[in-house]
Formats: structure tokens, C-alpha cells, sequence
């Protein structure tokens, strides 16, 4: 088994394939399935919403407990932001260009965050609102 200076040692499935080099391995097969349409185009979606649906609770606690930092999403967020939102971006532009998404498509997803902002600034002052009330009594 061969490490790398800082790095654990690989940790081997079988004698030939590291763990990491079997995940990739099998999201290639899945990516390969869902381009000759084996399996949906949402498939991503689809288990990347389980997913949420099921570990996010797990994690919420994982935070509250301590066992994982209280900035926890804060990081992920940006660590996805950094990998996937030039790649991303560029796939995006591609698509509006090619006419595969309407041209003002960015004027949309404009509009649906502002509103998702409007909505949660609607509720932070309906619990402090809340909060306040049961302070009083």
C-alpha cells in the first residue's frame, strides 16, 4: 500500500482497486446508464434528494452534537462552490447559449432566489414576532 506524505494509506476493496477507484469506477457505469437512457436524466436528482431527505437529519445532529463543526454546510457550500461553479457555470452558459435553456434563464433563477429571500426574511420576523410574545407572558 503506497501513502503519500500527510495522507492516510488507501484503503483497498480488493488487492487491485482502492476504494476511491471503485466509486469512480461505478459513477462512470451510472453516468454511462443514464446517457444511453438505462436510467432517467434526473437519476442525479433523484438520489441526491433521498439523500437529502435521509442524511440530512443524521448531519443536523452530527452538528448539534459537535461531532462534526458548527460551519459544517458553510463548508461544503463553499467546497462545492470552488469545484463545480466554474465547471457548472460554464455548462450552464453553454446550455442558454445552444438554446437548450431559455435565454433569461438567469433573470428566472434571479427572481426564484429573491423570492426565496423575501420568503425567509417574512419568517425570521414571524418567529421573532413569535418569540417576542412568549417572552411577554
Amino acid at each position: 500500500m503506497t501513502e503519500k506524505k500527510g495522507q492516510a494509506p488507501k484503503e483497498r476493496k480488493s488487492p487491485d482497486m482502492t476504494v476511491r477507484e471503485a466509486g469512480q469506477k461505478g459513477g462512470e457505469a451510472t453516468k454511462r446508464e443514464v446517457e444511453s437512457g438505462e436510467l432517467p436524466k434526473d437519476f442525479y436528482s433523484r438520489i441526491g434528494h433521498k439523500g437529502g431527505q435521509k442524511g440530512g437529519e443524521t448531519t443536523k445532529r452530527e452538528v448539534e452534537s459537535g461531532q462534526l463543526p458548527k460551519d459544517f454546510y458553510s463548508q461544503i457550500g463553499h467546497k462545492g462552490g470552488e469545484i463545480g461553479g466554474h465547471k457548472g457555470g460554464e455548462a450552464t452558459k453553454r446550455e442558454v447559449e445552444s438554446g437548450e435553456l431559455p435565454r433569461d434563464f438567469y433573470s428566472q433563477i434571479g427572481h426564484k432566489g429573491g423570492q426565496k429571500v423575501k420568503d425567509l426574511i417574512e419568517k425570521g420576523k414571524e418567529a421573532a414576532a413569535e418569540s417576542e410574545k412568549k417572552d411577554k407572558t
